[in-house]
């Protein structure tokens, strides 16, 4: 059983769940995961870092983190990843048949082993927009994980998810990033989460005038999708 330290006390094992962990907790599972070797590990100069998924749950929001050899190269959020990949593809005039024959839902084992897989072939044919797609998708949900207090977290190693081969960015530098944006919208007044759904309430005002904007602003969308609607940065739509 894989067991990922955390302060060399606390630990999180394969399959075990730890409730109300606080984002620091979760920050410095995360850092360790990049150390921790797979327990088949034999030769002693093989790369570290571990495979699987960290089950991250908040009060509103779950999220399914995904780590290739202690990397986090893909966040998974319940029942919203298809649609936020088609939506941000599309957005670049591309449309893969693929992704539309799937019905999202919260699948489990080889079901979502396989939508990694096609997520990878659409990496492996269209490499500067999958990049610039699933940098968006990790750096948002990022935001909005860090925007949470508490979690209840489940470690699952998943030697097979190992073989996933996409853009892999090292954690602490992912980390930086969503800081700083973080500070950024604790500065926001009506504002408080990427997930949030908003709606104009001042028709009088002059942007409501706005075709545009007044589609986008009727309390049926997050403000990730809108961002993606405008074609522009998730904290400038939200600004």
């Amino acid at each position: 059983m894989e067991t990922v330290r955390v302060n060399n006390i606390k630990a999180i094992k394969d399959g075990q769940s730890h409730t109300r962990q606080s984002l620091e907790q979760l920050v410095e599972i995360c850092q360790n995961l990049a150390t921790c070797r797979e327990p088949s590990s034999k030769e002693p100069n093989e790369k570290k870092g571990a495979s699987g998924i960290l089950r991250v749950e908040s009060i509103h929001h779950l999220w399914d983190l995904v780590f290739v050899g202690g990397t986090m190269v893909l966040i998974d959020e319940e029942e919203h990843l298809v649609p936020t990949l088609i939506r941000k593809f599309k957005a670049l005039k591309l449309n893969f048949q693929e992704l539309n024959n799937i019905t999202e839902r919260k699948s489990e084992g080889s079901d979502r082993l396989n939508l990694y897989q096609i997520i990878q072939q659409i990496y492996k044919q269209e490499s500067e927009a999958a990049q610039r797609i699933l940098r968006e998708i990790i750096q948002e949900n990022l935001l909005a994980i860090f925007l949470e207090n508490s979690f209840d977290l489940t470690w699952q190693a998943k030697p097979e998810i190992a073989q996933i081969s996409l853009l892999q960015t090292p954690f602490i530098h992912l980390q930086q990033i969503t800081d700083l944006t973080v500070q950024q919208w604790k500065t926001l007044l009506h504002v408080r989460h990427p997930f949030q759904q908003v709606i104009l309430l001042d028709a009088d005002d002059p942007i409501a005038s706005v075709p545009l904007f007044a589609t986008a602003t009727t309390g049926q969308y997050r403000i990730s999708e809108i961002a993606d609607r405008f074609r522009q940065d998730i904290s400038r739509t939200a600004f």
